[in-house]
């Protein structure tokens, strides 16, 4: 009688163990998975939850928080889905961004969804968690928003800082530039000058000469005129002949006498230029070295010495 029933034993234990072999081998359903679940990347995070609504039909909501540049974005919409045999599509009817569908493969320990967006294929991988972890997960998108927009304003800020230096040694540099330009006209004139200066001098002998030849023919008419008068008296026409002699040669002095006055005014601006020419120079070169001072970085170097500044004022003095 022992022996039936270790036999009955055996047959009860078979459909057992292949219930348990059938079991192992079930996909899963909507009703055996988590239904919140997050996915976290850098930049993103993902938040879906869903609900059974009946077997292997679900529908429920998905939050995203993106970081856009140096922005968060956040974005929630509905969703259904069906999950079968290992797999889960999630349609969105209003949309998830340019995303209207979802699909992939799901276990209780995980979940991949791939979709097609405006900006190509997209993936992301979804591990069980709670609503606690989506939101320090969007927290940190919002530090690492807050982080681009320190970084983007430190750059600006650096960028504005370069720029400004730039600028300003531009600005030096441009200054002696100015200064060799403004010296090199300087150290132009004197000589210029001094070569009128030299010409001017030069009329003056020619202006004496004239003056001193004048002079003297005066004096032999009005010496002829006094012999001619002297020897026929007023009424003799010779007299009034030299008379007008004498009176042309007056005129000849006058002239002779303008010409002159012409003549040293003109050595006297001419001397008058020099000396600005010598206060321009020393002008000049005081501008230069301290345009050059204020350069000590810069690309422009002084292009005149002042050995000849100071040839320059001493040929004038």
């Amino acid at each position: 009688m022992v022996a039936p029933i270790a036999g009955r034993a055996r047959f009860v234990v078979l459909p057992m163990m292949l219930a348990g072999i059938v079991m192992v081998g079930c996909s899963p359903s909507s009703s055996t998975l988590p239904n919140t679940w997050v996915s976290a990347a850098s930049g993103s995070a993902v938040l879906i939850q869903w609900t059974e609504t009946r077997s292997g039909q679900v529908s429920g909501q998905v939050e995203s928080v993106t970081l856009q540049g140096q922005q968060t974005q956040n974005q929630t919409a509905s969703f259904t889905g069906t999950v079968a045999n290992s797999s889960v599509s999630l349609t969105f009817p209003q949309g998830l961004g340019t995303i209207t569908t979802l699909t992939g493969t799901v276990t209780d320990q995980e979940m991949t969804l791939n979709g097609s967006g405006s900006s190509g294929p997209q993936s992301y991988n979804f591990t069980p968690a709670s609503v606690a972890t989506f939101h320090t997960d969007a927290a940190r998108i919002d530090q690492e928003a807050t982080a681009a927009q320190a970084s983007a304003s430190a750059a600006a800020a650096s960028a504005q800082a370069q720029a400004s230096a730039s600028a300003a040694q531009a600005a030096r540099d441009q200054a002696v530039t100015n200064a060799n330009s403004t010296l090199g006209s300087a150290l132009a004139a004197p000589p210029s000058d001094v070569q009128q200066l030299n010409s001017d001098l030069g009329a003056l002998p020619g202006d004496l000469s004239s003056f001193a030849t004048d002079w003297s023919q005066m004096q032999h008419d009005w010496q002829t005129e006094q012999q001619d008068q002297a020897a026929g008296g007023c009424s003799d026409g010779q007299v009034g002949a030299d008379a007008g002699q004498v009176g042309a040669d007056d005129g000849s002095i006058g002239a002779d006498g303008g010409s002159l006055n012409a003549s040293l005014a003109s050595v006297q601006g001419d001397i008058g230029q020099l000396h600005q020419d010598a206060s321009a120079l020393s002008g000049s070169w005081q501008a230069l070295s301290e345009a050059v001072s204020q350069d000590q970085g810069g690309s422009v170097s002084a292009a005149y010495s002042y050995s000849q500044v100071e040839k320059e004022i001493s040929g004038i003095n």
